[in-house]
């Protein structure tokens, strides 16, 4: 590498090959943070994979670990994954083959609320048990489509994606959803199509031209509002592209006049951060709106990767370098590589 610095570099592929065609796959760069290193740069592997517990269901949909305990949406069950790499059967969810949600209540409410195949679930932390609450057959919230879930405040929020609405359940109470208590899109004109609650107390509500940031303004019944600076004229090509980076929102986009770009905002200011080349490959795929995201940290980088199943093809971003390389699995027989085998990650 100290010979041929060159060869330590992203990886580029132009639309013209004559021009770059740098492929840089399971390797990332890493900057020296010394001025006496022997060299500027280097490459090193990305993580290799071994098996840690076994199932009987395929198609892993969702990961979540909080205060001690793993869960996984993984086919139709949902599982509860143990140190030892032993794992329990919670009960039955809906599968729809699209990725799942999960998220918590906290020590307030002791409950997760599960998103699976439409349909939404609460699942209590002391009984250990499973309950069908939002969709079609739930207890409570009948009428609704629950398409994405989240939690803020105490509160759980589904999104409906085919009515372009969002509900919130009671305050520390998963299994009571009012049907009164929901929220329409009103500073936009395009529907919702994904939505993504952050760790810093905001619900991104993403349209396919545009998105909206919602907080809570402390009114009632009803205490969630758009912030009125929160409306950014980039929507989500792919509704399970969203994921948060450290104190970003990050997503594949595209706009009211077409395109697609991989965003990344701060507060309310998105920047690109997809090249010319990570763009002419997304549209040269035959579909992009199955994308999905993913998240982790890595011995001090920051790592996005954005998998497009139908293409058998994933994209990793590094944060800390601003620099993107792909991840594959070798498959020996074919002589090619599909996209990278793990697809959900916690951190338990």
């Amino acid at each position: 590498m100290a010979q041929y610095p060159f060869f330590v570099n992203a990886a580029y592929r132009s639309q013209s090959p004559i021009a770059d065609q740098e492929a840089l796959i399971n390797w990332y760069v890493e900057p020296m943070e010394s001025p006496g290193a022997t060299v500027k740069t280097a490459l090193y592997p990305t993580p290799g994979v071994e098996a840690f517990a076994t199932v009987t269901q395929q198609g892993g949909r969702a990961m979540f670990a909080q205060a001690g305990r793993c869960f996984a949406v993984i086919g139709t069950k949902f599982y509860e994954v143990f140190s030892d790499g032993t794992t329990t059967d919670r009960g039955t969810v809906a599968d729809n083959f699209l990725p799942a949600t999960i998220a918590s209540n906290g020590d307030g409410g002791l409950e997760l609320f599960i998103t699976a195949g439409d349909k939404g679930y609460t699942y209590d932390l002391v009984t250990n048990t499973l309950t069908q609450t939002v969709g079609v057959g739930g207890t409570t919230l009948t009428s609704a489509v629950a398409s994405f879930g989240g939690s803020l405040y105490g509160y759980f929020v589904v999104l409906d994606v085919p009515d372009s609405r969002f509900y919130i359940s009671n305050l520390l109470d998963g299994a009571t959803w009012d049907a009164t208590q929901f929220a329409e899109r009103t500073i936009g004109q395009d529907p919702w199509v994904s939505m993504y609650v952050s760790s810093y107390g905001q619900i991104w509500l993403f349209g396919g031209q545009s998105t909206e940031v919602w907080y809570n303004n402390g009114t009632s019944p009803f205490p969630f509002a758009p912030d009125p600076s929160g409306l950014m004229p980039y929507g989500c090509a792919a509704p399970y592209s969203v994921r948060e980076a450290g104190d970003q929102i990050v997503w594949l986009a595209t706009t009211a006049n077409g395109g697609y770009q991989v965003m990344a905002a701060k507060g309310f200011s998105p920047q690109r951060i997809s090249t010319y080349a990570l763009e002419n490959a997304i549209a040269s795929y035959s579909q992009v709106d199955d994308a999905y995201g993913e998240t982790y940290n890595d011995l001090g980088h920051m790592f996005y990767l954005l998998t497009f199943p139908s293409q058998q093809q994933t994209w990793c971003y590094d944060f800390r370098t601003g620099l993107w390389h792909e991840r594959g699995t070798w498959i020996a027989e074919n002589n090619t590589y599909d996209a990278w085998r793990p697809q959900w990650h916690a951190f338990a």
